[in-house]
C-alpha cells in the first residue's frame, strides 16, 4: 500500500514536469524560467481578445434592462483591461406620467482576479440619456458619467464559457441625473474563452 502510495507522488510529479515542459519548451534550466508567467504574451491581438457580455435589470418603472457586448483584453493571468458598448431595452411601456430614458453607453473598465475565482473590477462609463414620454416625444438629450467599483465572482458553465456575476457601487451617483435608480448595480456576465 505505501508503495503504491509513493508511486501516485512521482507520477503526480512526473505530470507536473511534462506541463512545465510543455509550457517551457526551449528552456535549458531553472534558472532561466521566468519570474512571471504569462501564458498571452506574444500572441497575435485577435487570438489574446475575449469577446463578452452583460445584462443588467433596471427596476425602475417602465421595467428595463441594460444588454452589453464586451472586449476583454488579458495583460497577464490575473488582470485585464477592456471595452464595452451598451444599449437599454424596454420590456415595459410607459404609463401615462412615466418617462422612458432610453440609454446608450460606452464603457471601460479594468478587472483584477485576486483570489481563486474572485476578482475586483473598476469600471468609467459614459452614457447618453434620451428621455421620452408616452407618446416618444423626445424631451432633450444629456450624457452622464460613471465610476463604478465593484467585486465579482467567475464560475465556468461549461469549457469555453464562464458566468461572471458583479455587483457595482457608482461613485458619481446621483438620483436626479444617474442612468440607474440606485448606488448599487448588479450585473451578470460572460466571457467566451478560446482555451
Amino acid at each position: 500500500m505505501g508503495e503504491t502510495s509513493l508511486q501516485d507522488k512521482f507520477d503526480q510529479a512526473q505530470q507536473k514536469i511534462n506541463e512545465a515542459k510543455d509550457k517551457f519548451p526551449s528552456l535549458e534550466s531553472v534558472e532561466e524560467a521566468p519570474k512571471r508567467y504569462n501564458p498571452y504574451k506574444g500572441q497575435p491581438f485577435l487570438k489574446r481578445v475575449v469577446l463578452g457580455g452583460n445584462f443588467q435589470v433596471n427596476r425602475q418603472q417602465p421595467v428595463s434592462f441594460d444588454a452589453a457586448i464586451n472586449l476583454t483584453y488579458p495583460l497577464g493571468l490575473k488582470s485585464s483591461v477592456g471595452i464595452s458598448g451598451a444599449t437599454r431595452i424596454f420590456v415595459q411601456k410607459p404609463k401615462e406620467n412615466q418617462v422612458k430614458d432610453n440609454a446608450t453607453s460606452i464603457r471601460s473598465f479594468g478587472r483584477y482576479n485576486f483570489w481563486k475565482a474572485f476578482f475586483i473590477q473598476g469600471n468609467y462609463e459614459y452614457t447618453q440619456l434620451q428621455p421620452t414620454d408616452i407618446n416618444e416625444a423626445d424631451l432633450g438629450e444629456r450624457w452622464v458619467q460613471s465610476a463604478l467599483i465593484g467585486l465579482g465572482r467567475s464560475m465556468t458553465i461549461k469549457k469555453g464559457i464562464q458566468m461572471n456575476l458583479t455587483v457595482f457601487y457608482d461613485l458619481f451617483f446621483d438620483a436626479t441625473t444617474s442612468p440607474n435608480n440606485q448606488a448599487l448595480v448588479m450585473r451578470l456576465g460572460f466571457d467566451l474563452n478560446r482555451k
